[in-house]
C-alpha cells in the first residue's frame, strides 16, 4: 500500500501532465491557425514592409511551434 503522501504526488503528477496537455493544445491550436494564414500571405505580391511582417509573423511562429513541440 503506498503512503498517501505517495498517492497524493502521483495525483498532483497526473492531473500536471493532463494539464500541459490541453494547454499546450490550446497554445497550437490558435498558433497554428496563425502560421498558416502567414504562410497564405506569403504567397501574395506584398511591399517589403508587408512581406518583413510575414517573415516575422512565420519565424516568430516556428519558435513558438519548437518551444510547445
Amino acid at each position: 500500500m503506498l503512503p498517501l503522501f505517495a498517492k497524493r504526488l502521483l495525483s498532483l503528477t497526473s492531473g500536471n501532465e493532463e494539464f500541459r496537455a490541453r494547454a499546450s493544445h490550446e497554445l497550437r491550436t490558435p498558433m497554428n491557425h496563425t502560421f498558416g494564414f502567414g504562410q497564405l500571405l506569403e504567397m501574395d505580391e506584398l511591399s517589403c514592409q508587408q512581406q518583413e511582417s510575414v517573415q516575422q509573423i512565420l519565424t516568430r511562429g516556428r519558435e513558438l511551434k519548437h518551444a510547445y513541440a
